[in-house]
């Protein structure tokens, strides 16, 4: 198997040998094998990412049950302050409702890292696509050298989503587009509807989508890195 042009090429050399033992030519043959070689990497990612829920799942299980006491018990010191009357008081109770935030935020990561293992359900909900973009977009850009722009189609259908995740991967996505641009630019954002024919690499069955895309003019990803983008938390920085 060759790799030449961001092709993949099957290659079958076949010897033709003379009635005294010599090789007078080669015959190659060579068969175009870039989508099957497409199918096999997206089943590799499938698999490490099946992996990596299954650790996920386990850690997150093990942390929920931690943060469910350590609230209970911030909840009941917080009842105890409060049938106690005492100058310092105030000031402990102010520190357990931000001690008590923090365990909700991260109850809310555990929740996420249940959801990517397959132990907890999206809370999917109808809805337009299109205020989503926008809104998200306004707020990863807010503070930055960077501007938007869109190009959403008129007749966009309405999408089923879990709001809260596809609102966090928008805006990593987003601002990792902005900080691709040290110096300021364009992040091109556009959505249409796709209706995906069966037997295509996401497997799905003649079904229709909502592509969204998003762009940037920054430095891009060095090829070495690709493999390693859809990684939980792998980064450059």
């Amino acid at each position: 198997e060759e790799h030449f042009r961001n092709e993949y090429y099957e290659l079958k050399l076949i010897p033709i040998i003379s009635d005294q033992g010599i090789c007078n030519y080669i015959i190659t043959i060579g068969r175009n094998v870039s989508d099957k070689k497409k199918v096999e990497e997206y089943r590799l990612q499938m698999e490490k990412l099946e992996s990596i829920g299954v650790l996920a799942g386990g850690i997150a299980h093990d942390f929920n049950n931690i943060l469910t006491v350590t609230m209970g018990n911030i909840s009941l010191a917080r009842y105890k302050l409060s049938l106690m009357e005492s100058e310092n008081d105030s000031e402990v109770i102010q520190l357990l409702i931000e001690a008590e935030e923090g365990a909700k935020q991260a109850k809310k990561i555990t929740q996420q890292l249940l959801t990517f293992s397959r132990g907890g359900t999206p809370v999917l909900k109808t809805c337009s696509i299109r205020e989503i973009l926008m809104e998200i977009a306004a707020f990863s850009l807010r503070g930055s050298n960077s501007d938007c722009k869109f190009t959403i189609t008129d007749d966009l259908s309405d999408v089923e989503i879990d709001v809260g995740q596809i609102s966090q991967v928008l805006n990593n996505i987003i601002i990792n587009a902005s900080q691709a641009m040290p110096t300021g630019g364009t992040v091109h954002i556009s959505a249409e509807n796709v209706f995906l024919q069966p037997g295509n690499i996401l497997s799905a069955t003649g079904e229709k989508f909502v592509k969204i895309s998003i762009s940037d003019h920054g430095i891009g990803i060095p090829e070495e890195y690709l493999s390693k983008i859809f990684d939980p938390y792998f980064t450059t920085k």
